[in-house]
């Protein structure tokens, strides 16, 4: 008779289990909307729309969730009572970092799973459920604070992305600035590497001393264009602007690859 019994229980929770998690259809909808956002990409403009379906989603599959409290709550099961309880708590505690992003959000999707649950649990009225109410209710305003802190921590995830996406975009367009003086201005522009070394050398730079760019790419510019009796005057500059003394101001002739 025991084993009967028991057989029987395991089969109502079984049942009861399939019909808790008919409600995943609405996960499956919700699946299909995102992936139709991701391929139209819609403005900027439709935004508003796209929250509003986004929000009356989240109230239908938060119902749904929630009324298995009163659709399927066995009143004389503790044990399935414990476990619809854990899962809908479960739920809870994932939801809340999936609507981080929006904190108005939190709450509604709390109140409208978990207050169903609250109420089936004191109704039944018994030393266990009205502790688990309580705990409920503590539940709650504890997911409410995780989400608040989840908020700000993806407000300011998103704030130092921001940021830093400015910033790059800044020095790409400096870069561009920089590429494009270097390649038009008549200066000869030439950059060197500490030990005195040709790391650029602009087009201006091949028409004034008649090197090609491949020709001085590495080269010293004792190699190049400076004099050999100019030589310690221009190692003395070379110095102090490595060691970032004030600017030096001087005039020195330079030879070019023919000789002048």
């Amino acid at each position: 008779m025991y084993a009967t019994t028991a057989a029987e229980q395991a089969r109502i929770v079984a049942e009861q289990t399939r019909q808790l998690f008919e409600a995943y259809p609405v996960v499956v909808v919700g699946s299909l909307l995102t992936l139709h956002y991701k391929r139209t990409a819609p403005p900027t403009d439709q935004e508003h729309i796209w929250f509003k379906r986004f929000m009356i989603g989240l109230i239908i599959s938060s119902s749904l969730w929630g009324s298995t409290a009163f659709l399927f709550y066995p009143p004389d099961n503790t044990g399935y009572q414990v476990f619809l309880t854990f899962v809908l708590s479960g739920i809870c505690a994932g939801g809340i970092a999936t609507l981080s992003y929006r904190r108005i959000l939190i709450p509604i999707f709390l109140i409208v799973l978990l207050t169903p649950i609250i109420i089936q649990l004191f109704l039944t009225n018994t030393p266990i459920n009205n502790a688990m109410g309580i705990m409920a209710i503590l539940f709650f305003f504890t997911l409410l604070s995780a989400g608040r802190r989840i908020f700000i921590s993806s407000e300011n995830q998103i704030i130092l992305r921001l940021e830093a996406r400015q910033r790059e975009d800044r020095l790409r367009s400096a870069r561009q600035r920089e590429s494009l003086h270097f390649s038009h201005t008549p200066l000869a522009v030439i950059e060197w590497t500490l030990d005195y070394k040709v790391s650029a050398w602009n087009p201006s730079a091949e028409r004034i001393f008649g090197y090609s760019c491949d020709e001085a790419l590495g080269k010293h510019a004792r190699d190049l264009i400076v004099l050999p009796e100019t030589t310690p005057p221009t190692d003395n500059i070379w110095t102090s602007l490595l060691q970032y003394k004030d600017a030096t101001r001087g005039t020195n002739n330079n030879i070019t690859k023919e000789g002048s």
